[in-house]
């Protein structure tokens, strides 16, 4: 072996001496990571999957009837996957079905969890609109005007124009009430106006 082939050799000893371990600890780190990513994704599918299983459950429940064990899925959806859509579609039939049972302080309850803990914009949204309808059935006008200011979503605006005129009606202001059952009807688009709309216009 000549000299400079030794030479060469004591070089790679040296940079090896010199940088290996750092070489062999960013490799090590690096497959814990990627093993940590990919372990933490395949909990996360299994936790997507089992909560839309309960969904499921919780839906199969209500069309046979069944709205106590209906109930129970709903209650195990909120526990366990509160930040779900899962979760937030539960709370929403929970509230539901407390406004049958004439019970709107629970049903707010319930909608309160949809707009702070869904991470779905329109489901958001939805709550804060049934929110309005109940504060108006409480005879709380303008806490409902209060709420549908929050949205800001032009596809709700048929909804929110409409609601806001029941509020603004509670409130005795009769003009602009009907000036906001006029834009709920402008932004109506086709066969989706509302038949009970047309009713609240024709009193004024």
């Amino acid at each position: 072996m000549s000299t400079s082939d030794n030479e060469q050799i004591q070089m790679i000893k040296d940079w090896w001496k010199q940088y290996g371990t750092s070489i062999l600890i960013g490799l090590l780190v690096f497959a814990v990571i990627n093993f940590g990513w990919r372990y933490w994704q395949k909990l996360k599918h299994q936790h997507t999957d089992n909560a839309s299983t309960t969904y499921t459950q919780m839906l199969s429940a209500l069309e046979q009837q069944k709205n106590d064990e209906a109930q129970l899925y709903a209650k195990r959806l909120i526990q366990n996957y509160e930040s779900s859509s899962y979760a937030s579609l539960a709370a929403l039939m929970q509230a539901k079905i407390a406004v049958k049972a004439g019970d709107l302080n629970l049903a707010q309850e319930h909608l309160q969890f949809v707009i702070k803990k869904s991470p779905n914009n329109t489901l958001r949204q939805i709550a804060r609109i049934r929110t309005a309808r109940i504060f108006i059935a409480k005879k709380q006008p303008q806490e409902a005007l209060n709420m549908l200011a929050t949205i800001d979503d032009s596809a709700y605006a048929p909804e929110i124009n409409e609601v806001s005129g029941d509020a603004l009606l509670a409130l005795g202001k009769t003009a602009e009430a009907n000036q906001a059952y006029q834009k709920a009807k402008n932004a109506t688009v086709g066969d989706a106006k509302s038949p009970l709309l047309q009713l609240k216009m024709q009193q004024f």
